[in-house]
């Protein structure tokens, strides 16, 4: 089934989650998708309180159209975003957007679990999610990027890198990434390592107290 959503064609498609499929995908495209939020969503643990919604846009400047229409954002905001994500989940509204074209060749897919793990959090912390530092918000999504099925390079790459920033002294400290807005801050290769080290962050944590 289809469905015109704020003058884009989406094909809907129930389950686990409620996904909203840009019509311009192929069928076997829109196959991997629901597979992947079918294994996606029981790997974060818990079940959630609403199924959870996920944009799928088959271009970046459909991903770039949705955050306008769909989401609300300004264009410069839209442009913003989708020129520096694959993914993104917006906690006021409760909803997930992916770009496809970016992830569609990765294997695993895992930027979807990710954003899911962002949700599950949300609704963990609720109602002071204030309370949660960035660090562990982020690293919680990127670790569950790095235990996906198939994926155990990433985890290896983790430990990995945040094992040589410790040698090399260019530790990023926690305490400097604790608000959202000192994390969005960082960019180029510290906007990749933060992810590295706050995951690895939290696989230790998770070893230290369960």
């Amino acid at each position: 089934m289809t469905r015109e959503i704020a003058g884009m064609d989406f094909a809907l498609m129930s389950g686990a989650a409620d996904l909203r499929i840009e019509a311009v995908l192929s069928r076997g495209d829109e196959e991997v998708v629901a597979a992947t939020v079918a294994a996606d969503i029981p790997a974060v643990e818990r079940e959630f309180g609403a199924h959870p919604v996920i944009y799928v846009f088959g271009s970046v400047e459909s991903y770039a159209d949705g955050f306008v229409r769909i989401f609300g954002y300004s264009r410069a905001t839209a442009t913003f975003v989708a020129e520096n994500s694959v993914s993104f989940f917006e906690p006021s509204l409760r909803l997930i957007a992916v770009n496809w074209e970016a992830i569609r060749a990765r294997r695993p897919v895992a930027a979807i679990r990710h954003e899911l793990t962002h949700l599950l959090t949300l609704d963990a912390c609720s109602p002071r999610c204030d309370l949660v530092p960035a660090w562990l918000n982020e690293g919680q999504a990127r670790l569950a990027e790095a235990v996906v099925p198939g994926g155990e390079w990433r985890l290896l790459r983790v430990r990995y890198e945040a094992a040589s920033m410790a040698t090399t002294g260019t530790v990023l400290p926690l305490n400097t990434l604790v608000s959202q807005l000192a994390w969005n801050s960082l960019t180029d290769w510290a906007g990749y390592f933060k992810y590295q080290e706050s995951a690895r962050a939290v696989e230790l944590l998770r070893e230290d107290v369960g």
